[in-house]
């Protein structure tokens, strides 16, 4: 609950360059998952004057949450990054068993917790998707979200991150 009301607007002063394709790979490195579990970087990551704390939070919760919430040992998640215009388009696609479209809003609730299949093994507070949805408003970005089962399987996050591309 603190993390959630700390949540604030974007400091400028709180900008610097941040290596897009380092944050990512700290993060995966940091978080456990099965042995076959497999998580991909592909396109391309900018160095981006940023707030690189917030970039860090959201990330962290969506890919954490496509391990934790996977149905599957040998799950598959990708990250890809294409820099864009005042920042980076970066896409979380996961091979899991997907999120029921009449739960798309109810997941971003703090507390909320949708119980299924993989999910309901899952620990959890129910916070981390209200945590990253706040950020994104506060910082300036977008995060859309596509899942269609049992259509389709898999989820994907479209996250459009502020700032300036410093390299590519």
């Amino acid at each position: 609950l603190l993390a959630y009301a700390r949540i604030g607007p974007n400091d400028a002063d709180a900008a610097s360059d941040t290596d897009t394709r380092g944050l990512a790979e700290g993060i995966i490195a940091s978080l456990p998952r099965p042995r076959g579990f497999m998580i991909e970087l592909v396109g391309t990551w900018p160095v981006l004057r940023t707030v690189g704390p917030a970039l860090d939070l959201v990330l962290r919760n969506l890919i954490d949450n496509a391990i934790k919430h996977h149905d599957r040992p040998d799950g598959r998640v990708t990250l890809t990054a294409e820099p864009r215009g005042g920042g980076v388009a970066i896409a979380v696609a996961d091979d899991g068993p997907g999120i029921a479209p009449k739960y798309h809003a109810a997941i971003f609730q703090p507390f909320r917790k949708i119980e299924s299949g993989a999910s309901a093994a899952a620990r959890g507070s129910g916070i981390g998707l209200s945590l990253v949805r706040k950020t994104v408003e506060t910082n300036g970005a977008t995060l859309t979200l596509e899942s269609t089962p049992p259509a389709r399987r898999g989820s994907t996050f479209r996250l459009i991150w502020p700032g300036e591309i410093v390299a590519s």
